[in-house]
């Protein structure tokens, strides 16, 4: 499951994907699609600024006042104040902006398939309509790989083998009862997997609060 709402968290299992990342990066580097554009600083494996988004930052002008300007690219940016977006989010803390970069300094497309892969394992665990999708795992990857190399099956032979040892540490730490619910979540390029408890739990108490909600918006008599 990708959200946590509402369930508490017993146990957590941390996992650093970037040694297997750096690996698939230098053997199947040349087979996956390029990385996401946009402006990267060090400890995020996503873009901070990317090119389909607006960003701004306040900037003193000639008569002493703010004003807004707009930046795009990374030679825009000064030092000193934060980037904000078009939704007056802070996008680059004013402490990254020395640390910004064109290209991630991370296998951001590695990380991109250990995340998947482990989606995959935590997917046949709580809610019983998740567990009955099936998932090829050609489908899994396929829009990862270069259009011309999509054909290619050995690819993800490839990538299944290489990410081996991720999926059976995830697989000993959720245990043997499918009903347990996990989340996965990332912290920067850290991966965090969160045992909670019996779906079916769940699924009683929330059920218990619709009926007592229902019978509070009766009618009386």
């Amino acid at each position: 499951m990708n959200a946590r709402v509402e369930y508490p968290v017993i146990r957590s299992l941390v996992i650093d994907p970037l040694p297997t990342a750096f690996i698939i990066e230098r053997i199947l580097g040349d087979y996956l699609i390029p990385p996401l554009e946009g402006i990267y600083t060090l400890g995020q494996a996503v873009p901070v600024m990317r090119p389909d988004r607006t960003y701004y930052q306040q900037r003193m002008d000639a008569h002493g006042e703010q004003q807004r300007a707009a930046v795009s690219h990374l030679e825009d940016v000064q030092q000193g104040t934060p980037v904000i977006d078009d939704q007056g989010e802070v996008a680059v803390t004013a402490s990254q902006i020395p640390f910004l970069c064109s290209a991630s300094p991370y296998p951001v497309r590695a990380i991109e398939v250990i995340e998947r892969t482990l989606r995959e394992v935590l997917r046949h665990y709580g809610d019983p309509d998740d567990r009955r999708l099936n998932t090829d795992p050609c489908s899994l990857y396929l829009d990862l790989l270069r259009p011309e190399w999509r054909h290619e099956l050995e690819i993800v032979d490839q990538i299944l083998l290489l990410v081996s040892g991720l999926r059976s540490q995830v697989k000993e730490f959720a245990g043997h009862d499918r009903w347990i619910i996990h989340f996965l979540r990332r912290q920067r390029t850290t991966m965090i997997i969160e045992q909670s408890i019996d779906w079916r739990i769940v699924q009683y108490y929330r059920l218990r609060d619709e009926l007592r909600e229902e019978a509070r918006e009766q009618p009386d008599g």
